[in-house]
């Protein structure tokens, strides 16, 4: 007799072969099936066994989707398709937030790491870091979807240069999983209008005497500026 376990690999949900705990005899021409509820498997029924290995990309969606559809992960439409047309909606995306094992010798071998915390990481271009509102949902089992809901899970992303103003300067707050909120606008510095009232090609400035129009709009554009004027020299 075949025994089967009661639970495989501590999973928070019981999870079973064929759906069964029950021992079953063996034979040369088995009918094999599949497990539902393993952890290492995000929970997803697992292919049936003796099925054929797993091969990238598309072996990436067989645990957890290639990206998820929840939150603002890439899609090519809903919320997440402003990070779709920068990154693409593929599993390439991926990397941009989370570790890639594309390279990997093993790419798939990750999922026997059960137990292990999610990785997120901020550090692909053109970020050099960031924060996540919800580490604790990073934990495990907590990344489960028994364990969190969809709508629980995401959280808010701050400190990213993608959501910055473009000068590295006062990041943006971002709701993963919410709107993207519109950049606001850099107002230009412009100079002010110049009254042309001389005759003579003058023209006076309050506090500065009468000076050729062309020297003014130099005066006028460093105002404007806020950029202080040279001053003349001690003799």
């Amino acid at each position: 007799m075949i025994g089967l376990s009661s639970n495989i690999k501590n999973s928070p949900q019981a999870a079973t072969y064929k759906n069964s705990t029950t021992p079953f005899p063996q034979t040369p021409t088995p009918s094999l099936g599949a497990c539902t509820n393993v952890n290492c498997h995000f929970e997803k029924e697992t292919p049936v066994w003796g099925s054929a290995g797993l091969t990238l990309e598309t072996g990436c969606g067989t645990c957890h989707d290639t990206p998820p559809a929840d939150g603002n992960h890439p899609t090519a439409s809903g919320p997440g398709k402003k990070h779709g047309d920068y990154y693409g909606a593929g599993s390439g995306s991926c990397g941009i937030c989370h570790v890639s094992h594309f390279a990997d010798a093993n790419p798939f071998s990750h999922a026997t790491s059960v137990g292990r915390n999610l990785i997120l990481s901020f550090n692909g271009a053109p970020n050099s870091g960031g924060d996540y509102g919800k580490p604790q949902n990073l934990s495990y089992p907590n990344y489960l979807p028994s364990r969190t809901r969809a709508e629980d899970r995401n959280g808010s992303c701050s400190n990213l240069y993608c959501h910055s103003d473009g000068r590295r300067e006062l990041p943006k707050l971002h709701r993963h999983g919410g709107p993207h909120s519109p950049h606001p606008a850099i107002p230009a510095t412009t100079a002010p209008a110049i009254p042309r009232t001389s005759a003579a090609g003058m023209e006076s400035i309050p506090g500065v005497p009468a000076m050729p129009i062309a020297v003014s709009v130099v005066i006028r554009r460093r105002q404007a500026a806020a950029i202080p004027l040279p001053t003349k020299p001690a003799m």
